[in-house]
C-alpha cells in the first residue's frame, strides 16, 4: 500500500513473488475480467492466434495450476506460468498481467481480455490458426524495440 489506510490485497504474496522472479517487471495488474475468467474457469490457455496478443504477451496465455487465493502455492504457480510471458490466467480465478510500468501492465490486461473475447468468437466460427513460433518471436521483438513513437 503506497497511500491510504486500506489493507494490502490478499494476493500480495503473488505480486511480491512475481517482482522477485522478474526484475524487469515494474507493474502488475490482477483482474477478474469476464472473458479471461471464462478461459480461466475452463482451464484453457488463450492461444497465440492474434498479433497484438503475441506482441505484448510473448505467446499464448498459459493457465497457472489451481491453488487457493492468497497462498504461497498460487504465487509459485503464477510465477511458473508467467515464465517468458507477460500474462497468465489463474485457474478458476482470473488473470495476472505484467508490464515495464503500471500503464503497460494495464494495457497487457486489456489486450488479454480482448483476445479472450475475440478467440471465444473465433471458436464459435470453427476455430483459429495459431501464429508460428518464428512470427511470434519477430512480433515480440518488434514490440519491445520498434513499436510506437520513440
Amino acid at each position: 500500500v503506497i497511500e491510504g489506510r486500506r489493507k494490502p490485497s490478499i494476493e500480495t504474496p503473488m505480486h511480491l513473488a512475481v517482482y522477485q522472479a522478474r526484475p524487469e517487471v515494474r507493474g502488475i495488474v490482477h483482474a477478474h475480467s469476464v472473458y479471461a475468467a471464462a478461459w480461466a474457469a475452463a482451464r484453457q490457455p488463450i492461444p497465440g492466434a492474434l498479433e497484438e496478443l503475441v506482441q505484448i504477451v510473448g505467446g499464448e496465455v498459459r493457465v497457472a495450476r489451481y491453488a487457493l487465493p492468497g497462498t504461497r502455492e498460487l504465487a509459485e504457480r503464477a510465477v511458473e506460468a508467467l515464465e517468458g510471458r507477460m500474462a497468465a490466467l489463474l485457474a478458476n480465478h482470473g488473470v495476472i498481467a505484467l508490464g515495464r510500468n503500471l500503464a503497460e501492465a494495464l494495457k497487457t490486461c486489456q489486450v488479454v481480455e480482448k483476445a479472450a473475447q475475440a478467440l471465444l468468437y473465433a471458436k464459435m466460427l470453427g476455430g483459429w490458426v495459431e501464429l508460428s513460433p518464428q512470427d511470434i518471436a519477430a512480433m515480440r521483438e518488434f514490440f519491445l524495440h520498434s513499436y510506437g513513437q520513440r
